[in-house]
């Protein structure tokens, strides 16, 4: 669930797709010689393997292959011609595109580089092929240096040892990819960006003289510097905080062929260009202060001064008054005015230079102490007049509308002071009148003035957003508000346009039915999950009871010719079982559609799944809770015994990985993906069995969260979070309060008395202080919904709906519409989605609840009779 924004580039390249989808079929494949003998063939969506009839070990010395895209095509036809020969299996980057997202600067450190893998039967061949695929590619430019592995004597040949077919474990409660060690235990497979081998591993005597010897000279400016600690690790290179000569400084590096941008220039010239940049703007003091560059072996570095302070975006999550009151919203503002003022002030010295900067966003911003600014990093400053192609964009702050870099300069920085104010993934650019709609909620939460800031700043950038031309950045055209605004009173009608936006958009020639998020497309049960695929979408329709008969009939026809996939899969040992992630959610689905049959099947199937016995994800999401909660509303609807047993057996597993698990601060404590969620399980477990040890483990789970995470503030009660560099209160139903408020309303429902007085004033600070005005993201979980949902809550249980017709309205700033149905952007606002966790589905499912007066009809579980 935790993706960053840079996994979705390749999601979003089609403009005429309003959803994130996968690149169309690459028309930039590379050319390879074909074997002459048998062999098979095959491809994924980055790989194409070229494997002998012989039989390959399940792990062990492994090469790869490096290039230089400018002739990666002739090293391949000479490298396969060779393995062709001597019938060696490979594989290799299919496409041009994939090789350059592969080395591009946010792309997997320890995965950069790798051109052709190469897989030895065993270590005679390996030593072999060494010395061979070293001579035949002498010749060819240099590639990116493959971090991971061992390089074989200056060459693009490297090695490591490793696994040659998938195999995972888990360690930690974390799945990971593993090999198998000398006392056959699976352990885990470490691929990291430098070279690692197992030490149950000897290697062979042929290595044991590959020693690099390289001239002390060549670092002799670098070992000037003491690097104590990173402080950013990207593809490119790092960012280190280094000492020299008593003063503290920031060292940037660049890697040499790696890092590429989009228009294909590695982070070693992009250093050099920056430093260039930067001499230009010495005598401007709102730009970082740059002392020196220089080359070591072969990567180019920048020296540049270090600045106590925080990133914008680090400031707005630290200090946006979400929750606050009069006076720190005013504190807050003040501020805002006097940062956006003062980088208005800055650009236009910039510019007058002949220069823009390219990349302006809130991670390249530092407020000082003193709430002065510095910008940093210009490794893509053009020249003002240039026209906007940008090697390297942020999303969300770039725009593809502007004519020059000068121009999308402005365009930033009037995002960046829009995104101060309202900070979420729902951009105004999506719809032209959604600009206006979320002015005047700022302006009812805020107050006139800073809209007219707002306004005024876009007139000192001479920007005019209402061209028809103008577009959001990943789609064709633009689209509307809502027609009917979200309200309340418009209950009904909200709850008929949203199902339209998802009913227009069902494709019943896919095998997903619905576009959602990103992880629909991570495996072949992820397009059918309820958290992502087509089942949410399907309980959505069908609890809110939005489908019409024709609709009714395709879906039913759609359901009749995916069964027999279906069933392929139920078949398969490794499909996922989660409740939103696999097999389970989706048993619980058929079983409400009338396909009682299948999913009787499904849940006996689950009842034998090994990897039940294996897995320490105690989550309602993915794991144990999650599927033991199955098990126990499929007994409550047909009193089958072995339900109930399956579900006392997830119990007592579930108490044993927590008695044996560590609460840190990094422990997931959310409802949906952690700890709370496995007390849901376990209470509900003691309701139905009358067992008291598992009421008692319940209340010890929740004891455990609200001890070691609950913060209590002025402005509420707030669940910790250490993930960054600094600790953020969260509030949403998966990691933060939200969740645990559910749950306690949950608790009482089934026991008045559970709570002590103390700890009921806990609940009521967290219901009273629900009162959110804006979050990054609308998602069911992470984001507004989720907020809504304990508003719903709330509601329903003091009949007070003040704060839920608030936020209702405010759904609003988040809301886009298409031929009157409604749409909702989903993670990172990049495309809408349809599915129930972070798209339109969840927000159906809200609104069925806050109609029915439930809170739980996006939990993918029956109701018993």
């Amino acid at each position: 669930m935790d993706l960053t924004g840079n996994e979705y580039m390749e999601f979003v390249k089609n403009d005429r797709s309003l959803f994130y989808y996968p690149n169309d079929e690459p028309k930039n494949k590379f050319k390879f010689t074909k074997p002459k003998t048998s062999f098979q063939e095959s491809t994924d969506s980055y790989w194409h393997y070229i494997l002998f009839d012989h039989k390959l070990p399940q792990q062990g010395w492994k090469i790869h292959l490096t290039a230089n895209i400018k002739d990666a095509q002739k090293l391949l036809l000479t490298v396969s011609q060779y393995l062709n020969n001597q019938q060696v299996s490979y594989k290799f980057i299919d496409t041009v595109d994939a090789m350059l997202l592969s080395n591009s600067k946010y792309s997997d450190r320890t995965e950069s580089g790798k051109f052709i893998t190469v897989y030895p039967v065993n270590t005679t061949e390996f030593v072999q092929l060494l010395p061979a695929l070293a001579e035949i590619t002498q010749d060819f430019l240099e590639g990116p240096y493959i971090l991971s592995d061992q390089e074989w004597q200056d060459s693009h040949v490297f090695y490591r040892y490793g696994a040659f077919k998938a195999m995972k474990t888990v360690i930690d409660g974390a799945e990971v990819y593993a090999i198998i060690d000398n006392k056959h235990n699976l352990v885990e497979d470490k691929r990291l960006p430098y070279y690692y081998q197992p030490d149950f591993i000897v290697e062979p005597e042929q290595l044991k003289n590959n020693v690099q010897h390289y001239d002390q000279n060549e670092f002799k400016k670098l070992m000037n510097y003491n690097v104590d600690f990173s402080l950013h690790y990207s593809n490119a290179g790092g960012v280190y905080h280094a000492v020299f000569k008593g003063k503290e400084w920031v060292l940037k590096e660049g890697r040499a062929f790696a890092g590429l941008d989009a228009n294909g220039n590695d982070g070693f010239n992009r250093i050099k260009h920056e430093y260039k940049i930067l001499k230009k703007l010495a005598e401007i003091p709102t730009v970082v202060n740059v002392y020196e560059s220089f080359k070591a072996w072969k990567h180019q570095y920048l020296v540049e001064e270090y600045l106590q302070g925080d990133t914008l975006a680090d400031f707005v999550d630290s200090q946006y008054p979400f929750t606050a009151n009069k006076q720190k919203k005013n504190e807050y503002l003040t501020k805002t005015v006097k940062i956006i003022t003062a980088l208005l002030k800055a650009i236009n010295q910039i510019h007058q230079k002949g220069i823009a900067i390219g990349d302006l966003q809130p991670d390249n911003i530092i407020i000082l102490d003193t709430d002065k600014v510095k910008l940093i990093d210009f490794e893509n400053a053009q020249k003002t007049s240039a026209a906007y192609n940008p090697g390297l964009a942020t999303p969300g702050y770039s725009d593809f509308n502007a004519q020059t870099f000068a121009e999308a300069d402005r365009i930033a920085l009037y995002k960046i002071a829009r995104y101060m104010i309202l900070p979420t993934a729902t951009g105004f650019d999506w719809a032209p009148e959604l600009e206006a709609v979320q002015d005047k909620n700022i302006s009812n939460e805020f107050g006139k003035q800073i809209v007219e800031f707002l306004h005024n700043l876009k007139k000192q950038l001479n920007l005019n957003f209402n061209s028809d031309s103008r577009h959001p950045q990943y789609y064709y055209q633009n689209l509307t508000v809502p027609s009917t605004p979200f309200s309340l009173n418009q209950l009904n009608q909200n709850i008929a346009e949203v199902a339209k936006g998802i009913s227009d958009n069902l494709n019943y020639n896919f095998k997903g039915l619905i576009y959602g998020d990103i992880p629909q497309y991570s495996s072949e049960i992820s397009y059918y999950s309820v958290a992502n695929g087509a089942f949410g979408a399907i309980m959505a329709l069908n609890r809110s009871q939005t489908l019409d008969q024709k609709s009714e009939q395709e879906i039913n026809i759609w359901l009749e010719q995916q069964l027999p996939n279906l069933k392929k899969l139920l078949a398969e040992p490794t499909t996922d079982i989660g409740l939103f992630t696999g097999l389970s959610g989706i048993a619980t689905v058929l079983y409400e559609l009338g396909y009682t049959k299948i999913s009787y099947s499904i849940m006996r199937k689950i009842q034998t799944n090994v990897a039940l016995k294996l897995t320490n994800d105690i989550s309602i999401y993915s794991g144990l809770a999650g599927v033991g909660l199955a098990f126990l509303c499929f007994y409550g609807q047909t009193k089958k015994t072995i339900y109930l047993q399956n579900a006392i057996d997830l119990g007592k597993q579930v108490m044993q990985i927590i008695k044996h698990e560590r609460y840190t601060e990094k422990t997931d404590s959310g409802l949906i993906t952690g700890w709370l969620g496995a007390a849901l399980f376990l209470w509900k477990l003691s309701i139905v069995t009358k067992a008291k040890q598992y009421k008692q483990a319940a209340l010890r789970i929740y004891q455990v969260v609200i001890k070691n995470s609950l913060q209590l503030t002025s402005d509420g009660a707030f669940i910790k979070d250490n993930s960054y560099s600094y600790e953020r209160l969260i509030p949403y139903v998966n990691h933060g309060s939200a969740g645990l408020a559910l749950l306690m309303i949950e608790f009482l429902q089934d026991d008045s008395k559970v709570f002590t007085k103390k700890e009921l004033e806990i609940l009521l600070k967290i219901l009273k202080q629900n009162d959110v005005f804006v979050t990054f993201f609308a998602g069911l979980f992470d984001g507004f919904l989720s907020l809504l949902i304990l508003d719903n809550a709330f509601a329903i249980c003091t009949n007070n709906k003040v704060t839920l017709k608030k936020k209702y309205n405010l759904l609003n700033n988040y809301l886009v519409a298409q031929n009157g149905g409604v749409m909702v952007p989903g993670r990172f606002g990049f495309k809408c989605s349809l599915d129930l966790t972070t798209g339109s589905s969840g927000l159906l499912l809200l609104l069925t609840d806050i109609k029915q007066h439930t809170w739980n009809a996006w939990l993918p579980l029956l109701r018993s009779k």
